[in-house]
C-alpha cells in the first residue's frame, strides 16, 4: 500500500467523505479503508452516500463503481 494523497484536516462527515470519494475517483483507488473503532459503520455509510451524491452532481461518472470500503482496527 502507498499513501499518495493526504487531505488531513478538520472536516464534517459530509466534507471528509466527499474528499475521500473524490480522491478515490481521481486515483482510481480500489479500496477506501476506515477505522472500525472510530465509527466504522458510520464511515461506510457516509462514503456510500457521498459517492452517490457526487455521481448525481456529475463529478463522478454514474456508471463508475465505487471502491470497496474495508474496515481496519486502529491501534
Amino acid at each position: 500500500m502507498w499513501i499518495t494523497h493526504d487531505r488531513s484536516g478538520v472536516m464534517s462527515s459530509t466534507e471528509w467523505s466527499a474528499a475521500a470519494c473524490q480522491r478515490a475517483h481521481e486515483t482510481d483507488a480500489s479500496v477506501i479503508f476506515v477505522e472500525t473503532n472510530y465509527g466504522g459503520d458510520m464511515c461506510e455509510l457516509a462514503i456510500r452516500t457521498s459517492w452517490e451524491a457526487l455521481q448525481k452532481e456529475g463529478e463522478i461518472p454514474e456508471k463508475k463503481l465505487p471502491p470497496l470500503v474495508k474496515s481496519v482496527r486502529a491501534k
